[in-house]
């Protein structure tokens, strides 16, 4: 059996959407951290039950005090930058959600930095470290040791 303190979930476009859809399928006690690049909400009418669903989650405090950082570029032609803004101005209690826009950025993963010029396996790419967005590990390990209930569960 496994013991779980939390769980965290991240992805970009269709990526960052699944990673909030499937956070909403969790007991609220369970949900940690979420972060997702340009999020594909309300981006194909297929999506748009989950799309739904997750503005319902944020909109009635699901994702309160849990650590969730969007990240979005500011001239994205594929999802909208202001479906994030939308997201975020429905966010009941802004402690631990974060909206980062990236100016004049396009639709991309702004969350893990890739050597292109060595990209063989293992994959040498760097989770939560890009050169647009500052370092998230060390938010991250912030959001749990101010959350140490949830966090230390089963440590």
């Amino acid at each position: 059996m496994y013991k779980i303190s939390y769980v965290a979930a991240s992805g970009a476009s269709m990526g960052g959407y699944s990673s909030l859809r499937f956070l909403t399928y969790l007991p609220q006690e369970y949900v940690g951290a979420a972060v997702a690049s340009c999020p594909a909400l309300w981006f194909r009418p297929w999506v748009q039950i989950g799309s739904d669903l997750i503005s319902n989650k944020v909109a009635t405090g699901f994702f309160n005090e849990k650590f969730v950082k969007l990240m979005h570029g500011t001239a994205d032609d594929t999802v909208p930058v202001q479906v994030s803004r939308d997201l975020t101005a429905a966010v009941p209690d802004t402690n631990g959600w974060q909206l980062v826009e990236v100016a004049g950025g396009g639709h991309a993963e702004y969350f893990a930095k890739f050597d292109y010029a060595n990209y063989s396996y293992p994959y040498d790419e760097q989770y939560g470290q890009s050169p647009i967005v500052s370092n998230i590990w060390p938010q991250i390990h912030a959001w749990e040791a101010a959350h140490s209930a949830l966090t230390n569960t089963y440590r």
